[in-house]
């Protein structure tokens, strides 16, 4: 098996419906491993997710440990305290242990990555297993999107689901509160530190994108 030997991990970090697929399929043209298996594109995505189901899945435990949709969905106060509750969050070492073993069997290059938007709520875990797995360069990527646009595109997914009961006015409410919170995190985790933050609007301008893409190419 190939030892770890600390190459580059670039975690994407963006709210639901941001633009992280679009930033994270560049980042792949770029030379991001993002491993296998990746999630099959929708109708919500016809480009695809370029989500790994590896890290998907995780996500998903670690949000049901802390009593939270897996989805990352929630009240304001209820997903601005998971950060803590993270910290709280003890990963047992034959864990550590799968996901060395994955990353060794699945990542050959000297640098790789994963894009889920419910890392933001995460990312305390991530950061610390990494860090015992010995992991040091670790650049995380943070997208932003306009909450007009995120809510827009968020209440239309929810409504393409013929299960959904919830009146257009309320789910605008609670795509808000979402966007509030996964932003609050993001801004408290950028603090002081050299990230890369863009926004949405700039890659999808055609003044802008060009400069945006160089700027992540040199980040990376």
């Amino acid at each position: 098996a190939r030892k770890l030997n600390s190459p580059i991990v670039v975690p994407v970090l963006g709210m639901h419906r941001s633009g992280t697929s679009m930033l994270t399929g560049a980042l792949r043209l770029l030379g991001l491993d993002l491993g296998t298996p990746l999630l099959e594109p929708t109708p919500d995505n016809p480009e695809g997710y370029w989500e790994n189901a590896f890290f998907v899945r995780i996500n998903a435990e670690l949000l049901r440990t802390m009593q939270c949709d897996e989805d990352g969905f929630g009240p304001y106060p209820m997903l601005t305290k998971l950060p803590k509750l993270c910290e709280r969050i003890i990963v047992e070492p034959y864990k550590v242990a799968k996901l060395r073993t994955f990353i060794e069997a699945t990542f050959s290059s000297s640098v790789w990555g994963w894009k889920d938007p419910r890392t933001v709520l995460t990312f305390d875990v991530w950061q610390r297993v990494l860090m015992e797995l010995g992991f040091r360069d670790v650049r995380p990527v943070v997208l932003v999107r306009h909450p007009a646009g995120v809510v827009r595109s968020l209440v239309q997914r929810v409504q393409r689901n013929p299960a959904n009961k919830i009146p257009a006015d309320q789910l605008a409410a609670m795509a808000t509160e979402i966007w509030l919170a996964y932003h609050q995190i993001l801004w408290q985790r950028c603090l002081d530190q050299n990230w890369f933050v863009g926004t949405y609007e700039s890659f999808v301008d055609r003044q802008s994108a060009k400069s945006e893409l160089i700027r992540l190419a040199e980040y990376c």
